[in-house]
């Protein structure tokens, strides 16, 4: 916070993660075949900091490019507020 206690300083790590695809391997364990999947996890992270004024919002787009190449985005809307005690 500033001062002058009319701006809040946000910090922040957004981590986003989107399973992608599962495999699945056959395995022999005991004499008995199961099944096991491994997911491929894309995983994307945004560190950010920002002075914002009371009540005053700060929109956070993350861009992803999906499997099938489209581009699409996480949109995370942040609104701090001063709270006296």
């Amino acid at each position: 916070m500033n001062p002058q206690r009319t701006h809040i300083r946000l910090a922040t790590r957004l981590d986003f993660g989107t399973i992608e695809m599962v495999d699945t391997a056959l395995l022999r364990i005991r004499g008995e075949e199961t099944g096991i999947q491994i997911p491929r996890v894309a995983r994307r992270r945004i560190d950010m900091a920002s002075e914002v004024a009371d009540g005053h919002s700060l929109l956070v787009a993350a861009p992803v490019m999906s499997s099938g190449g489209s581009l699409a985005a996480t949109f995370v809307l942040l609104t701090p507020q001063i709270v006296e005690k």
